[in-house]
Formats: C-alpha cells, structure tokens, sequence
C-alpha cells in the first residue's frame, strides 16, 4: 500500500473537488483528506482500520465512531478537512499518552505531584517517584481492559502486593495438608496473574487457556499452574516469614529451555510481566 500511497496522492491533489481519498488492500483501509492545506492530501491518514479487527471486535473505539461518521446519513464533504485536522490532533495525544506512559517525563511527573498535594518538587522527588507514575499507568490501562473484559478489578498499581484489595476467585484447590491456610496475599496474587495474563497476552488462542489456570498451596509456598500441577507450574510464591523484615515477596519461575530458574524478590506484582508471559506461553504451546 504505500507505493500506492503517491499514487493517490497524484489523483487527489489533480481533482480539485475532491475531498477525500480512500485507500485499501482488501483489509485494511485508510482514509485521506486535505486537513492542512486544500486540495493537497495530507501525508497521514486520519482514520486507518483493519478488517480482521473489526471481525474481532477488537477494533478501537475511535475507530469505529470514525467509520460511521463517514456513511451516508452523517458524511459531510464540506467538513471532512476540519474532522479529519481534529482526528490528527487526537492521535497525536494518543502517541504522547503512550509515550509518556511508557517513560513519564520530568516535567510531566512534576505537574502530577503538585496535583498531588506537594508543595516543592524537588529532582530527587521526580526520581522517587517516577516508577509509582508509570505504576500508575499501568493499573489505570489494565483497568480500561479489565472493564473491556467485563472482568472484576483489583488495586495492583504503586502498591505492596500485602496491600492489595483481596478478590474472591473461584479456581482454586484445596491444600494437600490440612494445616496449610490460603492466605489473602496468596489469593491476590493468584487473581492478578489471571487478570495480568488478560491484558498481556495477544493471541485469542492465548487468551481461552487462561481460564486452565489454578493454584495448589502447600506449607511453606504457592504454586500457579497451566492444567497440571507438576509439569505446568508457572510460578512459586514464597511470603517473607513472621517476623521478617523483607516485606517483598519471593517469587520464582521455573527452568525453561535449559535457562536456569528465575528467583525474584518483588514489591509490584507487575515486575514480573516479562517472565510471568514467556512461561504461560511456553506451557500454552506444549498442551
């Protein structure tokens, strides 16, 4: 498509009453009009969808709105160029909320805390507390697709994980000795790796064996696993002892493709995104 992209350009710049361009490739389609300067097509689309998404249901919201806008009852020619300018200006803060999610900058983390209450924002502050903004994001993201999902939310964001909101999880299984007790941390965390397993997996194929998700607890740790205890194990949670002062928690992954096994002390359940998928896909991919 994107030699085909001067082509059009060269038709819709030629035809001076032409308002908008279309281009397409059977499934995607991308939509041009002459928000900067008349009757010159701007370099960018402002509306872009694809058509497998849209089966899916998985196509953005934006979008979708953007494509009715266009039918016959709502299209107006004489006023595409100034929805097409307010479509750009939209994703243009789309890109700079990513961008600042991903790595929040000094001036917008100072903003955030004066909001916050704080009188003086000193450099060693932004530092501080810059991983709790980008923890901040991460929970406020999860959350939209949690509401997506129509699945239960949790406080996981900037916090402990002993801190955390319990939620109430119905795949569970007993403890092997009787003198074990589940405790509200253990069920926490059991909760979020399903939940986290949601918003971090991609393929729909994926996504169905979460639910294949459980947990067996045993004096002393905590074990998440894929369908069977022993050979799907995806994590071992270890809580620091009575009277410890380690207030994080031990988790640990098990060996994968002659990797050695992975031990993390963590105070945000989020830290371990990275290891908490790679395993999941793996066991996925040998059921």
């Amino acid at each position: 498509m994107r030699d085909d992209r001067g082509q059009l350009r060269s038709y819709f710049n030629a035809a001076k009453t032409v308002k908008m361009g279309i281009l397409r490739d059977g499934l995607i389609w991308e939509f041009y009009a002459d928000s900067d300067l008349p009757n010159m097509m701007d370099e960018n689309p402002f509306l872009r969808f694809d058509m497998k998404d849209l089966a899916k249901g998985q196509a953005e919201d934006s979008a979708v709105e953007g494509l009715f806008s266009l039918g016959k009852a709502a299209f107006d020619p004489e006023n595409i160029g100034a929805e097409a300018k307010r479509k750009h200006v939209y994703n243009s803060v789309i890109n700079q909320i990513t961008a600042l999610a991903e790595e929040p900058s000094d001036a917008f983390i100072r903003d955030l805390l004066s909001a916050a209450g704080f009188q003086r924002v000193s450099q060693k502050a932004v530092e501080e507390y810059r991983p709790t903004v980008k923890a901040a994001f991460r929970d406020f993201i999860s959350r939209r697709i949690l509401q997506r999902l129509d699945l239960p939310q949790m406080e996981i964001a900037a916090r402990a994980p002993e801190t955390v909101t319990p939620l109430p999880t119905s795949t569970s299984s007993a403890p092997l000795d009787e003198r074990v007790q589940t405790t509200e941390t253990e069920l926490r965390v059991f909760a979020w790796v399903k939940q986290r397993l949601a918003f971090l997996v991609r393929e729909d194929a994926l996504f169905k064996e979460i639910e294949h998700i459980a947990y067996q607890d045993f004096q002393g740790s905590f074990v998440v696993y894929y369908k069977r205890l022993r050979a799907g194990r995806l994590l071992e949670l270890y809580e620091p002892r009575t009277g410890s002062k380690e207030t994080r928690l031990k988790v640990a992954f098990p060996a994968e493709s002659g990797a050695p096994e992975l031990e993390m002390f963590i105070s945000d359940l989020a830290e371990m995104d990275e290891p908490l998928l790679a395993i999941f896909k793996a066991r996925a991919s040998k059921a």
